[in-house]
């Protein structure tokens, strides 16, 4: 169906009504909907240790799964009675206008889930106009996958390395080829423990997958020499120049916080180095997020509040009801009773303001 004429209807209601016009017709969308039914799909499409390499996580993963559920905490809060006639999702980030507040994040190594790698990328990518971010380890030279980009923006992701001239030459290839911002990974110290990895004793680099920067930059073959003579030396030369073998913090260290609920944290450690329009920005995103969290915390934090204050009102009946049953013992034997300490008797006004005491287990 022809949509052209409906300027008014937003670019997903179009998307939609193609589908649904095109199931008047039999015809169903190829690809999975949800993002758990297009992971399935790759899982079912890949080799199981490429699947397992891209998809896992440090350790017993428990930082992955704490950063879902961490953001599964900070909610959009909706505004009603807004005039969403001429609506825009646009924003600016360092002096570059882009449509959406949404870029491609860095992963490395593509050529293990696709052929086309980063090239494939680069061109949804432009079409979409959504910035991609390029991995140090990516399958495909960044001058190449930059060509693709032409005028589009591109960023690119640095491992930085322990070897300053490497580190120079890979951010000097990157803005020669009009990478126009750099996103520095700086928890990537040491190889990480991960679980999946070892169990199917697979490591892409070990055949060459996710180092063309490296095999196609001047300081490392200087260093090296031709990299597929000795595998172990060009491992061992990678660890010295850059240790390029992980990357977020969940698949470096597992354990660790997540980053979303480090966002003041961050915007604390930030001023000072971003403009003031990027800082309301992030500020207005802190506050949207926030304040449904502590809404969700606060509920979550009064029910146990009222748990507890029922457990003790439970408690002080209980040992109201042994008390007094004690003290009606006591007066049936004729006895005086006692203040707690046991050292003089007590007055009928003092028994009154006495607190119960507890039952002795």
């Amino acid at each position: 169906m022809d949509l052209s004429s409906a300027t008014r209807l937003s670019s997903g209601m179009q998307y939609q009504l193609q589908i649904y016009f095109a199931g008047r017709q039999g015809i169903k969308p190829q690809l999975p909907v949800s993002f758990e039914a297009l992971e399935q799909k790759a899982k079912e499409s890949m080799k199981p240790e490429a699947f397992d390499y891209i998809s896992g996580g440090a350790g017993a993963e428990t930082t992955m799964r704490n950063n879902i559920t961490a953001f599964n905490k900070w909610q959009i809060v909706p505004r009603m009675m807004g005039d969403v006639s001429k609506r825009s999702i646009e924003t600016a980030l360092f002096g570059i206008k882009l449509p959406t507040p949404v870029l491609l994040g860095p992963v490395g190594v593509l050529a293990i889930a696709h052929p086309e790698a980063e090239f494939a990328v680069a061109r949804a990518a432009k079409v979409l106009q959504v910035p991609q971010v390029v991995s140090t380890v990516s399958s495909k030279p960044i001058e190449e996958i930059g060509a693709i980009h032409g005028d589009h923006p591109h960023w690119f992701q640095l491992y930085w390395g322990r070897d300053n001239d490497f580190t120079r030459s890979m951010i000097s290839r990157a803005e020669n080829s009009g990478y126009t911002a750099v996103v520095v990974t700086l928890d990537t110290r040491i190889f990480a423990w991960r679980e999946r990895d070892i169990r199917n004793a697979y490591l892409p680099f070990l055949s060459g997958d996710g180092l063309a920067n490296y095999f196609s930059d001047p300081v490392f073959l200087e260093t090296i020499g031709n990299p597929l003579n000795n595998q172990m030396q060009t491992m061992m030369q990678l660890g010295k120049l850059a240790n390029p073998m992980s990357g977020t913090i969940e698949k470096e260290l597992d354990g660790a916080q997540v980053t979303i609920d480090m966002l003041d944290m961050l915007k604390a450690k930030s001023k000072g180095n971003i403009s003031d329009d990027e800082t309301k920005f992030l500020d207005q995103v802190i506050a949207d997020l926030k304040l449904n969290y502590v809404e969700e915390r606060d509920k979550e934090k009064s029910g146990a509040d009222k748990t507890i204050d029922s457990s003790k009102s439970v408690a002080h009946e209980g040992s109201s009801a042994e008390e007094s049953d004690k003290t009606g013992d006591e007066n049936k034997k004729g006895s005086t009773p006692k203040n707690n300490s046991g050292e003089k008797p007590l007055t009928e006004k003092e028994m009154d303001s006495q607190e119960p005491v507890p039952p002795q287990e």
